[in-house]
């Protein structure tokens, strides 16, 4: 695989209870060419998929999930112009925006943007 000319960074914060809980950091996942990676904690699994190839061409793919159970409790897919590339149209918050995922059995909440950092 050769690398892509661009770096998506992705940050993921957890809290107990968005109430009254502190955001606590759960990493920060950089990829520069085609892999899947994921970080942990508070609860939930955070995992990133950049692919690149001739059918979808430059996507990624968020998932997150309850750490108790295993369960997908959300997924997104960021799809990029292929004349354009990527491009963070949220400025700091990347090109997701700050996305916010409650977990089904608790009142545990996950934090994460991404961006592209060329």
């Amino acid at each position: 695989m050769t690398p892509h000319p661009h770096t998506f960074v992705c940050q993921a914060s957890a809290q107990p209870d968005p109430r009254s809980g502190p955001l606590t950091p759960l990493g920060e996942i950089r990829m520069t060419e085609p892999t899947e990676r994921s970080v942990s904690g508070g609860g939930f699994k955070f995992s990133v998929t950049y692919g690149n190839d001739g059918i979808e061409g430059l996507v990624i793919y968020t998932f997150v999930y309850s750490e108790p159970t295993g369960k997908i409790i959300e997924h997104s897919y960021f799809r990029f112009d292929p004349q354009k590339g990527p491009v963070n149209q949220f400025g700091s918050q990347g090109f997701t925006g700050l996305r916010y995922v409650l977990a089904p059995d608790s009142s545990a909440e996950l934090q994460y943007i991404c961006k592209v950092d060329d």
